[in-house]
């Protein structure tokens, strides 16, 4: 539970090698892809490494925007990073659910796909739901 203003980070294991993408499904339906962004390239993780963002020292701020509300913050791991841009003069890649529907589609690319199914031996994915209140 977060309040209006607060500023957070994020912290995360993986548990297999590969590239890390962060994605906010936020309260008011703009889905933001907050890594990579403008500013910090894909990541490559390792197994078992522990990696922060924003990363420590880092100019990055992540404040807490309205509206109150639930949101989820997913995190994927996928053997080569998504296939998404980020527009030019933007610091985050975002948009709706056309947005969400091209991460999903970037992350069955990354996984690779067998038989007509996206692989399951060679991603992660977890979740975070949060609550923003007043």
């Amino acid at each position: 539970s977060f309040g209006l203003g607060e500023n957070v980070k994020f912290h995360a294991t993986s548990d297999r090698d590969g590239y890390l993408t962060l994605v906010d499904l936020g309260t008011d339906g703009t889905v933001t892809m907050l890594l990579p962004n403008q500013f910090t390239p894909p990541m490559k993780v390792k197994a078992g490494q522990s990696v922060s963002f924003p990363a420590e020292g880092s100019d990055i701020e992540l404040p807490i925007l309205p509206p109150p509300g639930r949101g989820v913050v997913r995190v994927f791991v996928t053997p080569t990073p998504l296939d998404i841009t980020i527009p030019s003069g933007s610091d985050f890649a975002e948009g709706d659910e056309s947005f969400a529907r091209a991460i999903a589609a970037a992350v069955k690319k990354a996984a690779g796909v067998v038989d007509g199914a996206v692989r399951l031996d060679t991603w992660a994915t977890a979740s975070l739901v949060y609550d923003i209140h007043n």
